[in-house]
């Protein structure tokens, strides 16, 4: 009895001394990293280990606003760089276009460790190694060769059926919703239709996305929300209250992929035997496999079918419903977007893709969407030497946040920042190089850019075709911070009427 009892005594100061050299271990680290970036103007530490997370806190809960909004916030307090310290990790601002270019054009500087938090979501693969999570640049540029062409000028072209087809459903829905009481949400319909294109376009797929409902919308939308519970809550997992609800997104990545697998297979199979084959991204990226090598990796691809699913959905969506959010309180801006699609696209069926490259005001319209109101806040790498920004020396190995945000609300790049002006980008001065990226810049800038903007102009004609929009005047302009960025509410206080047809 009595040695069992020096045993457990033993066991638990043997367990009590590892505690505490973990404990001690971790506040020595946090020291040392925090040391390195003293030199650097920043918001004060709320603690110790903490660093500056409440500031986080503060924005989502108290003042209801992104924390994009709070760093330009910093950025006219502290200046062009300034750093955060959110527990471990040590965030260095930079509003600066020199180092934007310097960072995002040179492939030594790396994606940061932060974008493994998507590549698996509660013990099940999500986005992998994917060309968004990819952090080796070498096997990310093997991979992004082979699927550059699927995206070429001749390729889109054949794509613009698609486009159409998902743009037609959402006019249906839209007037089909309209012939009920219920208030619409144009964001519900838009996403649904960026969903539908890339399952078209993309994959060839056959399901309905818009017009009824669809497990795989279900899916898509459960996995979403995942993702941001992860992000805010990175510690609940050893929380048992939350456990039911990671084997909900668990089941819902399950099926996400076995879906994504098998309608790979039934492509990759169609095409090894020779089979017509229907005109999508998918089946134009095969087209560079070896099969006869087994040069193919189904979970990788498995992986950027999710990829793009989820980088092409959602962005494209939120843009559109920016877009007629600020055309809805600029009807002089709304009027010459309506007069050019009258002009050029007038009552076609058919939107060719000539006529998309004719709608150069449209364009415009997007860019400076994209400009205030870019889904994706920005870029960050991590720096592979010691740089020299603004008179700040920062250490090799920083997370560098490049915040295209902020940066295109700030004077000493944009006139009248805050305003809703297309024609900005027709001059020159208004359009400094390396403080516009809303698709990031350089090797890794988004594949799919010319996608989404051929996309988005496309749904824009078919609406303004068919309906006239006015805004409430109670309709939220606020911006929601859920990955991406989104308008506050659904865009759900519009009144459009349907076109008197002749």
């Amino acid at each position: 009895m009595m040695l069992s009892l020096e045993l457990f005594i033993y066991a638990l100061l043997v367990l009590l001394t590892l505690i505490t050299g973990v404990f001690v271990w971790n506040c020595v680290n946090i020291y040392q990293k925090h040391a390195q970036y003293r030199h650097l103007p920043g918001p004060k530490r709320s603690s110790f280990f903490a660093g500056n997370a409440d500031l986080i806190g503060v924005a989502m809960v108290e003042r209801r606003i992104p924390f994009v909004q709070v760093m330009w916030e910093m950025q006219q307090e502290y200046g062009p760089v300034f750093v955060m310290y959110l527990f471990n990790q040590v965030l260095v601002s930079i509003c600066d276009p020199a180092t934007v270019k310097t960072l995002l054009s040179n492939a030594e500087h790396t994606k940061p460790e932060t974008f493994d938090l998507m590549a698996d979501l509660y013990g099940i693969r999500f986005l992998g190694n994917g060309l968004l999570t990819e952090r080796d640049h070498s096997k990310w540029n093997a991979r992004r060769k082979m699927i550059n062409p699927a995206f070429h000028r001749k390729q889109l072209i054949d794509l613009m059926g698609h486009f159409n087809t998902s743009s037609d459903k959402l006019v249906v829905k839209f007037k089909r919703d309209s012939d009920t009481d219920k208030p619409v949400q144009l964001m519900d319909g838009l996403c649904r239709t960026t969903l539908d294109v890339i399952a078209k376009a993309g994959f060839g797929m056959k399901e309905e996305l818009i017009l009824e409902d669809s497990p795989f919308i279900d899916a898509v939308d459960t996995s979403l929300k995942g993702l941001l519970h992860q992000f805010h809550n990175p510690f609940d997992w050893m929380d048992p209250r939350c456990w039911k609800y990671h084997a909900e997104i668990r089941k819902s990545l399950i099926f996400l992929r076995n879906f994504g697998r098998d309608t790979i297979a039934k492509s990759r199979e169609a095409q090894y035997k020779g089979e017509a084959q229907t005109n999508n991204i998918l089946n134009n990226i095969l087209k560079y496999f070896d099969f006869s090598k087994e040069d193919f990796d189904m979970e990788t691809m498995v992986d950027e079918f999710l990829t793009f699913f989820f980088a092409g959905q959602e962005t494209t969506s939120n843009m559109l419903g920016f877009v007629l959010l600020e055309l809805g309180r600029r009807p002089e801006i709304a009027k010459k977007v309506q007069e050019e699609i009258d002009s050029i696209v007038g009552d076609k069926e058919f939107v060719e893709y000539q006529d998309v490259m004719k709608m150069e005001y449209s364009l415009l319209v997007l860019k400076e969407a994209l400009r205030l109101y870019p889904p994706v806040a920005g870029s960050s790498r991590k720096c592979a030497h010691d740089l020299d920004v603004c008179g700040y020396h920062i250490p090799a190995g920083s997370n560098c946040q490049l915040t295209h945000y902020v940066m295109s609300r700030m004077e000493q790049f944009f006139k009248n920042p805050l305003e809703f002006d297309p024609d900005r980008f027709l001059r020159d001065e208004d359009n400094p190089q390396y403080a516009y990226f809303p698709f990031s810049l350089g090797a890794r800038s988004c594949i799919g850019q010319q996608f989404a903007l051929i996309e988005a102009r496309v749904i824009l004609a078919k609406l303004f075709q068919n309906f006239t929009f006015k805004l409430d005047q109670t309709q939220s302009f606020g911006i929601v911070d859920q990955l991406t960025l989104k308008p506050e509410g659904q865009c759900t206080n519009f009144i459009y009427t349907r076109k008197m047809t002749a």
